[in-house]
């Protein structure tokens, strides 16, 4: 894998994000880009904090920001928010069928809504997301 580091503004919110891709197919996107060739950037998993400066709750937050790839009208999502927890935070859970298969879980922290997403890349995607997840540690943190 590789992993790249992102902070920037999207629809005037301020986020940071982590992509983690495999190392073959993103290096060769890499090059295509480099070399002025359109495409998309492979499948990839990645974790995003979005700040929240409203305090939305993470219902609202999903059901409502274009940055949670969210569409309750889309068959493959049916409006379906499944609730779960991440190293024991609260969180919510939803599949996305876009260019790519996605699961996403989304969970509070502070001032800030973390989204972690896993677009299929194959047999090891779940078992990599899922370590992903149970390796965060959140500092400070009272929900």
């Amino acid at each position: 894998y590789l992993l790249f580091e992102n902070q920037s503004t999207f629809s005037g919110v301020n986020y940071h994000s982590f992509t983690i891709a495999p190392k073959e197919p993103m290096l060769q996107a890499i090059t295509r880009a480099r070399d002025n060739f359109a495409g998309e950037s492979p499948p990839s998993m990645g974790i995003s904090f979005f700040s929240n400066p409203k305090s939305l709750s993470l219902e609202q937050w999903i059901r409502t920001k274009s940055q949670s790839n969210f569409v309750p009208t889309d068959p493959a999502q049916q409006g379906i928010l499944t609730s779960t927890t991440v190293v024991g935070v609260s969180a919510l859970k939803y599949h996305v069928s876009g260019l790519y298969e996605s699961d996403y879980v989304a969970f509070i922290y502070g001032e800030w809504v973390v989204l972690a997403t896993a677009d299929y890349m194959g047999e090891n995607t779940t078992h990599d997301f899922q370590t992903i997840l149970s390796s965060i540690q959140l500092k400070n943190y009272t929900q």
